[in-house]
């Protein structure tokens, strides 16, 4: 019998909890699920338009309710006596909240309202907790969504519960098990993520916890400096300007933050409320987990707005914050490329696991050091030096202070968790203080100086982002945000300059086995691999390529010689194992498998396989011990519950293999299973896979392949009539597997449905050669309104073919669809075609009265075909719900506000066009944005000034008139075009060389449309601002905002100069 290691994933914190010494005798954890009731904000409709972006094949979600409800959620509770932790499976699996039992007090943010918004990749998100994101940058796409889950109890007497998914796009799996021990006071969240394909894919991983955002708030993340999402360098924890930016309150300027906390060597950050002497630690290994970040939302309205949005305030919730732990450095955005704080790849056929901790402290006065057996706080004023010590477990340990390295004070302390411990002892003078608690915990004043790091943060000035080792970086950039397009296209020029550099063969080759263009990805692999026989890359790439060409003999000199690198040497043992099981050479089969698990022990691949191997040996026990080792790397394993079933073919068995399926899709996960026996030849236990999936015209597709590869005419004919005859809603195929497929039923049995999926699946792959093809070969057969509005927006990307006949197709099919309308808005907006859009817009409105996406469409196209005031009545009476950074339905707000008033000033309605400035101003809450710290309002106020000057009100007129000076002088270097309204001002007022200033300062930037309409307008030089008007308009007449390529400030002072020019008011200033 084959034994398998079990070593627990979870052996360093077991290590380290080791060390609290005895259990407490009589104590218990407990697991239990119940159905409880949350006041929710519900989300729904779903987009059935194909939508291309780094997280297809999945779908968003554009419906948003402002009325609540009463729903019941499913909610796991973990709970020993000292701490309670809350988890929803059924909305990204996240931990709703947990609580100090002694106190009653949330020490992870606890939202007692379930309130989806649109925050995150696919829409609905929701505030509070532990948010688990995997895959790409962003919230993960099934933070909303019910994920896969389950309970145990486990052998220590510790409970568990076991969340996870599948990520579609890259078809990486992650699992987090949420454990909390019986005899301490914190629960720990180990995460296992898997990557079991062929593909190198982007490596983002984030755990964010939230944390009340109360003034008393601080954020103790030892570090020396923060970066950005772009990768740039700052001070840390007080700014250049003094701030002391870890004080909650201290951030009561700009917008929101993003803080990245580097430079100290720590395993542990925490946050604390000083006016409760309460606060919650996140634990982990640095060299695990290095990256640590803080949220705030902006301090001003512009942030607070998303409290009233993400909670219900009269329910006793605050604003938040963010106490975020990451893989990398920084969430880093496509700017980061150009620092040290690049993009990793996740490596195919491999692992990341790692354990964190959480947990409460209070009654010590704060925090100076902490691991998993507690929290220490050691503060000195004067000659007397406080200790505080706040246990994790049951501690029977002395505590002893040392001062400049002598004992002054030993306590044999003997505290049950969360049993305060507080002492002082005077120390006279100047000298190092040593506080240890046994053999569990030491701090010394030293250590900080110590544990500063020396990596660098800036980038090296030097590197030539031009040459052939920036232009391959640069690719790689690409790819590991999943930008293969832009990867490809850096390989490429990359090659350019050098057609022999490896690097770019070999990332090229794999792009193109992405993209199925298998003998390009050979000629490529092959052109790398004469360079170097043994280039470990190239090898591996040629192994994959040629396994896909169904060379395997050539297969296997690739994956071989790519085993000889560490790099590869779990995962090409493991391509080698299943290409020998292929050829039934199972005895080789088996020990390349073995072989992988010798260098990676938590191989998925190798450990999958070992269990499919022995069943088809009839080796039971083997089998079932695979099974288990399987089942104990990934709890939420449906390969190990399906061997299972094969072997022993009992209803309950089979009952606990399709109990696994618990996610928001259900069919994707039977065909991901189903892929691994498809890619082993095992036709038939890939088909028992699928007769469990639900009903699916995907899965129907694949069981009548794999009927053919049986030989059952009878199960192609149904199942291939069975996905005909289904509708296409929410069908998004997307993999390798399913376009091969599609390819085979299209032979077979020709359909617009299966020639629509395809040309889905290769436009997923960035073939847009075959998509083109295939939707083209569609004609008008579709009676499907979504696959007009798909096919447009494909054609519209492709800027072929005429796209508008789609969206018009779409509308006559689909005229109960608000999105249909939309579409062909969006479209004709795109076009510069107003009046045709206000048209789709009206119909749209009169169709959806109660849509605010539609409501919102007829009030921006009424302001481009010039009814500015009908606008403003629109948008005076719409709520919006925003997403995260939206400030379009306020920016659109504010133009039709300046343009009414001109529209009054022009009229001699001065009175009215105050009116009309002063709501321009205005941030009403029901659009959704909030109102930021600084906010320039000198084109508001110097029209106002105007107005009042016409009407006599000179005093009011001149203090609106120093608020434009006053602005523009504080703001020196903003390069606004608002500028324009001090230079005017300064110059009627006889300040001329300053007001030239703000002129030349325009001249020197350059000759900008913006540059050259300003300077004419400041030196009353008509044929220039009336060049650049005629540049701008083009053969189109009509509004300047809503172009796309107009700057649209620029757009609106244009149009509102016109409006009082053509009516004889005079811009200038009196």
């Amino acid at each position: 019998m084959i034994r398998f290691k079990t070593l627990t994933r979870s052996a360093l914190v077991l290590i380290v909890s080791m060390t609290t010494c005895s259990v407490l005798p009589g104590r218990q954890a407990t697991v239990s699920e119940s159905r409880q009731v949350f006041r929710t904000y519900p989300f729904g409709d779903p987009d059935p338009v194909a939508r291309m972006s780094n997280i297809y094949p999945y779908f968003r979600f554009e419906g948003y309710s402002v009325a609540p409800v009463d729903k019941e959620w499913k909610v796991v509770t973990l709970e020993n006596p000292y701490i309670k932790v809350l988890i929803a499976p059924e909305i990204g699996g996240k931990i709703l909240g947990a609580f100090e039992k002694s106190t009653g007090r949330a020490f992870i943010y606890f939202n007692k309202v379930v309130k989806f918004r649109e925050i995150a990749m696919r829409g609905p998100w929701t505030s509070g907790g532990i948010e688990f994101n995997f895959g790409d940058i962003g919230h993960t796409p099934a933070t909303a969504t019910p994920v896969d889950y389950r309970i145990r109890t486990n052998a220590d007497s510790s409970v568990s519960c076991i969340v996870g998914s599948i990520d579609l796009p890259s078809r990486t799996e992650w699992r987090v098990e949420i454990r909390l021990p019986r005899d301490k006071a914190y629960f720990q969240t180990e995460s296992f993520w898997y990557n079991p394909t062929d593909f190198n894919t982007s490596l983002y991983h984030w755990m964010n916890a939230a944390a009340d955002a109360s003034p008393d708030l601080r954020i103790v993340y030892p570090g020396t400096g923060y970066i950005d999402h772009g990768g740039g360098a700052f001070p840390w924890p007080s700014s250049a300007e003094g701030r002391d930016l870890a004080r909650y309150a201290s951030n009561d300027f700009e917008s929101s933050k993003s803080y990245h906390v580097l430079g100290t060597y720590t395993d542990t950050y925490a946050a604390y409320w000083a006016k409760d002497d309460f606060g919650v630690v996140h634990w982990s290994p640095y060299t695990d987990k290095p990256g640590k970040k803080i949220w705030i939302w902006a301090l001003s309205r512009e942030g607070e707005i998303w409290k009233d949005l993400l909670t219900d305030p009269e329910l006793g919730n605050k604003q938040y914050v963010e106490i975020q732990s990451g893989l990398l450095f920084n969430q880093a955005a496509g700017g980061s490329t150009m620092t040290p704080f690049k993009h990793q790849f996740f490596a195919p056929a491999s692992e990341e696991n790692f354990v964190e901790a959480w947990y409460p402290f209070r009654d010590i006065g704060g925090i100076v050091e902490a691991n998993l057996s507690g929290t220490l706080n050691v503060q000195r004023t004067g000659a007397t030096l406080k200790i505080g010590f706040c246990p994790l477990g049951m501690t029977m340990q002395p505590l002893v202070v040392k001062f400049r390295g002598r004992e002054v004070m030993r306590k044999n302390l003997d505290l049950k968790p969360l049993q305060v411990y507080r002492d002082s002892v005077r120390v006279d003078g100047e000298g190092e203080v040593e506080v240890q608690v046994g053999e569990l915990l030491t701090y010394r004043t030293r250590d900080a100086a110590e544990r500063k790091l020396s990596r660098p943060e800036v980038s090296n000035k030097d590197f030539d982002w031009n040459s052939v080792q920036g232009l391959s970086t640069s690719a790689v950039e690409h790819a590991r945000q999943r930008d293969y397009g832009g990867a490809l296209a850096q390989y490429e020029a990359c090659l350019k300059k050098d057609p022999a550099h490896s690097g770019a063969l070999s990332g090229a080759a794999e792009i193109y086995v992405r993209r199925m263009e298998y003998d390009k990805a050979f000629a490529y692999a092959s052109k790398a691999l004469a360079n170097d026989a043994y280039d470990p890359d190239a090898n591996f790439v040629y192994g994959v390529v040629c396994r896909k060409l169904g060379k395997l003999y050539d297969a296997l000199d690739g994956f071989g010689a790519a085993a000889r690198s560490m790099k590869y040497r779990a995962s090409a043992n493991a391509e080698m194992a299943e290409i020998a099981f292929i050829q039934n050479n199972w005895p080789a089969s088996e020990a390349y498998a073995l072989r992988s698990l010798d260098y990676d022990r938590f191989g998925i691949r190798a450990s999958r396989l070992l269990a499919v191997l022995y069943r088809l040996q009839s080796n039971v026990a083997d089998a079932k011990n695979a099974a288990d080792h399987l089942a104990a790397l990934d709890p939420l394993s449906p390969l190990a519950a399906f061997e299972h079933y094969l072997v022993e073919r009992t209803p309950v068995r089979l009952s606990a293999f399709r109990d696994l399926f618990k996610g928001e899709l259900p069919a994707e996960s039977y065909l991901e299973l189903a892929s691994f026996y498809l890619s082993l030849r095992l036709y038939a236990d890939a088909i028992t896979v699928l007769e469990q999936a639900p009903t699916h015209p995907i899965v129907s597709y694949w069981l009548g392949y794999l009927g053919s590869l049986n030989g059952d005419r009878t199960s192609v004919d149904r199942n291939l009539t069975r996905a005909l005859s289904a509708p296409t809603y929410l069908v998004f195929p997307f993999r390798q597997e399913t376009a091969e497929i599609l390819t085979w039923a299209k032979k077979l049995k020709p359909h617009w449905k299966t020639s629509y999926y395809r040309a889905l699946a290769y436009w997923s792959k960035e073939r847009t050669d075959v998509a083109k093809d295939e939707f083209l070969s569609c004609r008008n057969e579709p009676t499907e309104w979504s696959f007009y509005t798909t096919r447009g927006n494909f054609l519209r990307q492709l800027k072929t073919g005429d796209p508008l006949n789609d969206y018009k197709r779409a509308l006559e099919l689909g005229k109960n669809e608000w999105r249909a309308y939309h579409s062909l808005v969006e479209y004709n907006i795109s076009r510069n075609l107003f009046p045709s859009a206000f048209q789709v817009a009206q119909a749209g409105a009169k169709a959806f009265p109660a849509s605010y996406i539609a409501l919102f469409d007829l009030s921006r196209t009424s302001l481009y075909v010039g009814q500015a005031q009908s606008c403003v009545r629109i948008l005076d009476t719409l709520t919006v719900l925003p997403f995260e950074g939206a400030r379009y339905s306020r920016d659109l707000y504010r133009q039709a506000c300046v343009l009414s008033a001109a529209e009054m000033m022009s009229s001699g309605r001065l009175a009215d066009a105050i009116v009309y400035l002063s709501k321009a101003k205005t941030w009403p809450a029901r659009l959704g944005v909030g109102k930021p710290y600084d906010v320039d309002t000198r084109f508001e106020d110097f029209l106002e000034m105007q107005c009042r000057e016409k009407s006599g009100d000179h005093a009011e007129a001149k203090t609106l008139g120093d608020a434009v000076l006053a602005y523009t002088r504080k703001n020196s270097r903003d390069g606004s075009i608002n500028r324009l309204f001090a230079a005017l001002l300064l110059r009627a007022r006889g300040q001329a060389d300053e007001a030239k200033e703000i002129i030349g300062a325009w001249t020197k930037a350059g000759a900008s449309d913006a540059a050259r309409w300003l300077s004419g307008v400041f030196h009353q030089a008509v044929p220039q601002r009336e060049s650049v008007e005629k540049h701008l308009y083009g053969s189109l007449s009509g509004s300047l905002l809503g172009r796309s390529s107009i700057d649209q400030d620029l757009a609106l002072l244009i149009q509102v100069y016109s409006i009082l020019k053509d009516s004889g008011s005079s811009f200038e200033p009196n």
